[in-house]
């Protein structure tokens, strides 16, 4: 859809008021859902709820809060309707995660009586990043680095809107921000966090049982499927595929790969864990996001002759929404490691 352009400072509440925020959404609402059909989005990442509680018990929503919840709405959507210059206008899933950030220094300003934006100067951002420095963290001890560095970002981004809002940030913030942006580079002391690797032996047994699965296993989970939907079509009384069915004997192994006869219920975990071992083979083997592989559908296995005009070469075709300067993402077509047109299971 289209937005109305970001109204100018100067002009009457009542310009910004009528202003959409999305197809059902408007300024006024307390509740803003935006558009976003990224698959895997949860309803949170498409909501942003100004009624959030303040350290007093109040809500954002309250009327004593109108004049800064003015100035915090103006400030977010103007990152995507009217951003800084030279910058690109965030999407409306930033603008989610962007909002939480802000939730949390409106919190820190609540409780320590800051009732606007003005009052946020360079001394006071110290004390509020001093504050955040102090917060446990995810896999705990302290904010880590990362954390801190979205912090400062969002200070960045009042600080360079400050001409577009009415209650605009303190103008000595930004020399501050230039110096948390050194000091913040690099941090010898608080070295960045990073995820441990999968051990070996977890990885290599994750992997293998999940190229194991989706052989021939995968063809006997999606026939017995398909039985069985015909069965429940049908209204048979004499058709039993679950009890007559018998799974494959896999090459290497001297009795079937499952047992039978199955209950419903042992059929549904099946289809369960299907889904998860193609994921796991996608995420691991090629390198998809999760958006993208959620993204995928019947028929993203394309096969086109290479260069030369020799042995077909195995294309993946997807959409790629990180970086895409459109919400719906960017159609993309990836070279696989297959190089031949063998039978693709499932």
């Amino acid at each position: 859809m289209t937005t109305a352009a970001m109204p100018h400072p100067a002009q009457s509440f009542a310009t910004m008021a009528s202003l959409a925020i999305s197809s059902a959404s408007t300024w006024m609402d307390a509740i803003w859902q935006f558009d976003i059909g990224r698959p895997g989005a949860a309803a949170s990442d498409r909501t942003i709820d100004w009624g959030f509680q303040l350290p007093d018990g109040s809500r954002f929503t309250d009327p004593a809060w109108a004049p800064l919840r003015k100035t915090a709405k103006a400030f977010l959507i103007s990152l995507r309707n009217d951003p800084p210059a030279g910058r690109r206008p965030l999407r409306d899933s930033t603008l989610v995660s962007t909002f939480h950030r802000m939730a949390v220094l409106i919190r820190w300003m609540a409780a320590e009586r800051y009732e606007c934006f003005a009052a946020v100067d360079a001394a006071a951002a110290e004390r509020f990043l001093a504050t955040m420095h102090r917060r446990a963290g995810h896999r705990g001890g302290t904010c880590t680095v990362a954390t801190l560095r979205l912090y400062i970002q969002l200070l960045g981004r009042l600080h360079a809107q400050r001409d577009k809002l009415e209650d605009a940030v303190a103008d000595d913030l930004g020399d501050y921000l230039v110096e948390l942006a050194i000091r913040y580079r690099r941090s010898p002391d608080r070295p960045e966090p990073t995820l441990p690797y999968t051990p070996d032996e977890v990885a290599v047994a994750l992997i293998s049982g999940a190229i194991r699965l989706i052989g021939q296993p995968a063809d006997d989970i999606i026939a017995l499927r398909d039985l069985t939907r015909s069965a429940y079509v049908v209204r048979s009384p004499t058709c039993q595929p679950l009890s007559g069915f018998t799974f494959a004997t896999l090459d290497g192994e001297s009795v079937p790969w499952h047992r039978s006869p199955l209950r419903l219920t042992d059929l549904i975990y099946l289809i369960d864990r299907l889904y998860d071992a193609c994921f796991v083979v996608i995420a691991y083997l090629v390198g998809l996001r999760v958006s993208e592989i959620l993204g995928l559908e019947v028929g993203c296995i394309e096969f086109h002759p290479d260069s030369e005009g020799a042995e077909p070469a195995a294309y993946l075709r997807g959409v790629i929404y990180k970086t895409a300067p459109d919400p719906a993402g960017n159609a993309c077509r990836s070279l696989s490691a297959r190089r031949s047109p063998g039978p693709i299971s499932g």
